[in-house]
């Protein structure tokens, strides 16, 4: 039992380093809050709020994501 709950906190871990670190290549900006649900044995779903931040976008509204990331293994 404790290996799953071991695997479980490490998939939720490697799932919000990855989403992270997507988005700030990708994009200039920062999360605003970052919510990963516990992994289950397909994937972890994912709640996040992002705000681009660039001289060409003058409204800077946050930027909703929410889905199910899941696990390839």
């Amino acid at each position: 039992m404790l290996n799953l709950r071991s695997y479980r906190v490490n998939v939720r871990v490697a799932a919000e380093v990855y989403i992270v670190e997507e988005f700030l290549q990708r994009y200039p900006g920062y999360l605003e809050y970052l919510n990963v649900e516990p992994a289950t044995a397909t994937g972890v779903r994912v709640d996040a709020s992002f705000v681009i931040v660039s001289s060409s976008i003058v409204d800077k509204k946050p930027i909703r994501i929410q889905g199910f990331v899941p696990i390839v293994g």
